[in-house]
């Protein structure tokens, strides 16, 4: 039980292919402080478990596996929050699922020498490469070349709500400004809790640098769910709903800027026109939008000139 830094979480599942490069990855890494590695496997039916205790009978001072039975996503339960985060003794956590890789290793110590020298951040993320199913080299798709349009060092929660810039595989972050919100998540409707809605919760009080190293590859599967066009559309609306909401409670929407009245602006148009979305939440939605003159006038300009496009 002694202390860590870092708690390097993996969740698995039937990644029997890919999981020792994820693990070299972790082991490759260089840092002059402890680190835990926690890998998950939710009940893989490959031979996932099998090579996660391999690496563990060989690195049991390093590597903490929890082994599965029965699948827990399928029972509604969400392994991050429910059984890994609680499990974690590191101030900072890093992520990286069991079909994905880190590819540099200095990665942990230059996230963790940053967070370490400037408290007022809470997360740290990189840039990544794409790999197909044999390992190969892809181009930039559409999403990766879209974040590096808004390439800066530095990603507020506005800049976060209508654009994905965080890749999960690459994030280092502290561990205590999630309490809140991992607490939260365990409710069985959070079932969108591991990644864009942690850190735009982690965005609403806290700052974020992005840094333009390339130090993980991201494996393209397009059998995965996540790609699933139906589903993607109504995970992100969920997502959008429950920040912003979350900010509203918190920070309210008085004293915003231009750009920041132009972000929820957009975000509320996205959602009053979701097909996926409840119509009670886009009551609420509808709610939070006249209750502010200036939100209410940047909504409506924006719908106007949606319905002008389409009679075009």
């Amino acid at each position: 039980m002694s202390a860590k830094l870092v708690s390097i979480c993996c969740l698995a599942y039937n990644h029997g292919s890919f999981i020792k490069h994820t693990i070299e990855g972790f082991l490759n890494q260089k840092t002059d402080f402890p680190v835990e590695i926690i890998i998950h496997d939710d009940a893989s039916e490959d031979d996932t478990q099998r090579i996660i205790n391999q690496y563990y009978k060989k690195y049991p001072e390093l590597i903490r596996p929890i082994i599965q039975v029965e699948n827990q996503w399928r029972r509604g339960v969400r392994p991050f929050v429910s059984i890994v985060y609680p499990l974690t003794r590191g101030k900072y956590i890093a992520l990286c699922e069991g079909d994905d890789y880190w590819t540099d290793p200095f990665k942990l110590q230059k996230q963790v020498e940053f967070l370490e020298n400037n408290p007022e951040y809470a997360l740290t993320a990189t840039d990544i490469e794409l790999i197909d199913v044999s390992g190969s080299l892809l181009e930039p798709n559409a999403m990766l070349l879209k974040q590096r349009t808004f390439l800066k060092p530095d990603v507020d929660f506005f800049d976060l709500l209508n654009n994905n810039l965080i890749n999960t595989l690459t994030v280092c972050f502290r561990k205590d400004v999630i309490r809140d919100e991992a607490a939260r998540a365990v409710a069985p409707d959070y079932w969108f809790v591991l990644d864009k809605w942690l850190w735009l919760n982690i965005a609403i009080g806290h700052k974020i640098r992005i840094f333009k190293d390339i130090t993980a590859a991201y494996r393209i599967q397009p059998a995965s769910v996540s790609h699933v066009d139906s589903f993607f559309r109504i995970r992100e609306d969920n997502i959008r709903y429950d920040v912003l909401g979350r900010f509203i409670e918190k920070q309210g929407l008085k004293r915003l800027g231009k750009h920041q009245y132009e972000a929820v602006a957009k975000t509320c148009c996205r959602l009053l026109l979701s097909h996926s979305l409840q119509p009670k939440k886009k009551i609420v939605v509808l709610k939070w939008v006249i209750s502010e003159w200036s939100l209410f006038m940047a909504v409506f300009i924006q719908l106007f000139n949606i319905v002008a496009q389409k009679n075009e």
